[in-house]
């Protein structure tokens, strides 16, 4: 499926001279795709030159009140078909930046990579701007008494038009992903802005947890993000994804990011500006050969006319992509919707049996609770009478999973955690695990046993449908919490 990425901003000029601004920058793109595609020095403002196994079209217009400059260029790198253009606009001191590049693949992460870094480094050489505020060209930290702005200022704000990107930090206050470097990168395309452990939580608080950013990952917020949105229109990548594979994560952010970028009115006046250079064009190419006819001004014409007409085809598919996309929106939101009132129902349903609770519970777990064969097995066998309590205790297991997930965990924390939510917790004695340790020991599905002596503690008197334990542990290697059983109390020799 095509793909198009746009950028556009206003380029501050740093003297009175808004056509010699032109010219500088026009000649730092000309330089900078040169050197990347092996054109030739330009000898003239306007020629088509040989770029690898495409071409490249560059030339300037002055009509006194407004001067351009464009660079047009396409290729064809194996299977992919791509296109990019540059147009810089002057009116004045008024300076306006519009980049594009489309391609037919949407799997080709080149594309993105070539427009990303030219206007990279425009942005890193120039004084620009977006609606009157300065280009980030670095990380904003984010603290906690920041929050609410940012979250009304920016995040919610219906005419945002480039992606807000959340990098948060883990529990040692570091992030995998250096904030700086990939708002460098991204300098036009997204805001990135960098959130301490107090500044998450405060996210949490105001969007929800589910779609906030904490504890080391990374998200990107689509403009038109609302609080009411599934959590997956907004990429997130968990600490453990950077970690594993940070250079390849890096490169879908940068990829997402800039597919995201909303089309605005300084898009709108690019083809405007652009339409008008080309009429001019084809109005003295008409009048030339009218007056002093030539075959090479014939050809001249007839190249634009076909030209011309590529460009209205071109047009014309693009109107059918976008509708394309538009009615696969309207079915992915119609599918969406269906799994959001299935989820719904899903968190009403009361449980009936212990066996029922964990198969709920399992079914809600997040990446760091899992449950043994042998914790269905004693569920099944179970007879105490409130279910619901064991759902509730096993939902506050899932939630001290995600929380305490990054950095290091001690028993004390996880029991000291359970107990300060009303959820009675302890371990096990030395004595009692070293007199009755195989009764709490549970086979994993490699065969490995687990000794698991922290156990929550429901209900009290005599009777199996009376109280309940649920035997758990913290496995760091995985950073998950492993249940193993749920059920009676766990047998002694003298019991």
């Amino acid at each position: 499926m095509p793909q198009r990425y746009a950028a556009q901003f206003q380029i501050e000029p740093t003297d009175s001279s808004g056509p010699a601004l032109l010219n500088a920058v026009a000649a730092e793109a000309v330089e900078w795709l040169r050197v990347r595609t092996a054109l030739p020095p330009a000898g003239e403002d306007r020629g088509t030159w040989p770029a690898d196994d495409g071409r490249a079209t560059v030339y300037r217009a002055d009509d006194g009140e407004r001067a351009v400059f464009r660079f047009e260029w396409s290729v064809r790198r194996g299977n992919v078909s791509w296109a990019a253009e540059l147009q810089v606009s002057t009116t004045g001191d008024d300076v306006q930046l519009h980049a594009e590049v489309r391609t037919d693949d949407s799997d080709s992460g080149e594309h993105s990579g070539v427009r990303i870094g030219l206007v990279s480094d425009l942005v890193e050489k120039l004084e620009c701007r977006r609606g009157g505020a300065p280009l980030q060209t670095r990380a904003r930290r984010i603290k906690r008494t920041d929050v609410a702005q940012l979250v009304r200022g920016e995040l919610t704000r219906a005419d945002r038009e480039v992606p807000l990107i959340a990098v948060s930090t883990d529990a040692r206050r570091r992030t995998i992903a250096d904030p700086d470097a990939l708002q460098a990168r991204l300098a036009g395309i997204a805001d990135v802005y960098r959130f301490d452990a107090e500044a998450s939580r405060v996210l949490s608080e105001l969007v929800e947890p589910k779609m906030s950013c904490y504890g080391g990952a990374v998200r990107i917020y689509q403009p038109g993000f609302s609080k009411a949105d599934p959590a997956g229109r907004h990429p997130f990548w968990l600490r453990s994804d950077l970690t594993r594979r940070l250079p390849e994560v890096l490169k879908e952010i940068v990829g997402q990011a800039g597919q995201m970028v909303v089309p605005n009115s300084a898009a709108v006046a690019y083809h405007l500006v652009r339409d008008q250079i080309r009429e001019a064009e084809l109005r003295a190419l008409r009048q030339d050969a009218a007056s002093r006819p030539s075959s090479e001004q014939v050809k001249s014409l007839q190249r634009l006319v076909e030209r011309e007409r590529r460009y209205r085809e071109d047009a014309l598919a693009e109107r059918d992509r976008y509708r394309s996309l538009y009615e696969g929106a309207q079915r992915s939101l119609e599918q969406q919707q269906t799994e959001v009132e299935r989820e719904r129902t899903d968190e009403l349903r009361v449980p009936e049996t212990v066996a029922e609770a964990v198969q709920i519970a399992e079914a809600r777990r997040g990446d760091h609770l899992s449950f043994l064969n042998s914790a269905f097995e004693s569920a099944g066998e179970s007879r105490y009478a409130l279910p619901q309590r064991v759902l509730e205790a096993l939902s506050a297991l899932n939630r001290i999973g995600e929380e305490l997930h990054c950095g290091d965990v001690t028993v004390e924390q996880i029991v000291q955690t359970l107990n300060d939510r009303n959820v009675e917790c302890s371990s096990e004695s030395v004595d009692t695990m070293r007199r009755y340790d195989e009764a709490r020991r549970f086979r994993d599905e490699t065969g490995q046993l687990i000794e698991m002596p922290l156990h929550i503690k429901l209900g009290a008197g005599r009777g199996q449908d009376k109280f309940l334990r649920i035997h758990f542990a913290w496995i760091e290697d995985y950073e998950q919490i492993l249940v193993g059983h749920v059920g009676r109390h766990l047998k002694t020799r003298q019991s």
